[in-house]
């Protein structure tokens, strides 16, 4: 009875073994995206030379690269997610009766892999890109709220709204 159950041990480590791989490998497949998305950006500075653009330009560039990447960084981890959901959910039903607790721990993970899958595409599908056209601050003297109109100083500072371009005080912003 104890070879048996030594057999039982080590088949249940190597399914578990087994079940961290599935549910990782989504994961580890997207990394390497993920880095070269990363790498693609530079310093607007940087663009500005390569492209002998203004500096507000190569700001804006930059921006919309930003926005485009971690849009796309998002879809992909709700892809990678859901992958792993897949292979957790695959794993418990091939394996229920032979290791239940196994089964019943890749069910979990699998519900948390939708949860943060639903989540990276919540984020994606919210996401706005950066407003086509910035207000300088020198042609900003007044808030720009409808409301609030009141003059900048050296106590009321800017703040420019990263989803319209405009500029606001602080009680509006």
């Amino acid at each position: 009875a104890a070879p048996a159950m030594q057999v039982q041990q080590v088949d249940a480590a190597a399914a578990a073994e087994l079940l961290a791989e599935v549910v990782s490998r989504p994961m580890r497949q997207i990394a390497g995206d993920i880095q070269r998305q990363r790498e693609q950006f530079s310093d607007a500075e940087t663009i500005r030379k390569i492209l002998e653009i203004p500096a507000t330009a190569a700001d804006a560039l930059l921006q919309q690269r930003y926005f485009n990447s971690v849009k796309s960084i998002n879809q992909n981890l709700a892809a990678a997610h859901a992958a792993s959901a897949d292979a957790a959910e695959r794993f418990a039903r091939e394996n229920e009766r032979r290791f239940p607790h196994l089964a019943a721990y890749a069910k979990q993970i699998a519900m948390d892999e939708r949860l943060a899958s639903g989540i990276a595409l919540s984020m994606a599908n919210t996401m706005r890109p950066p407003p086509a056209r910035w207000l300088p601050d020198e042609e900003a003297t007044h808030c720009c709220s409808d409301e609030c109109k009141s003059q900048f100083g050296l106590f009321n500072r800017k703040h420019h709204c990263r989803g319209c371009g405009k500029i606001f005080c602080n009680s509006c912003c």
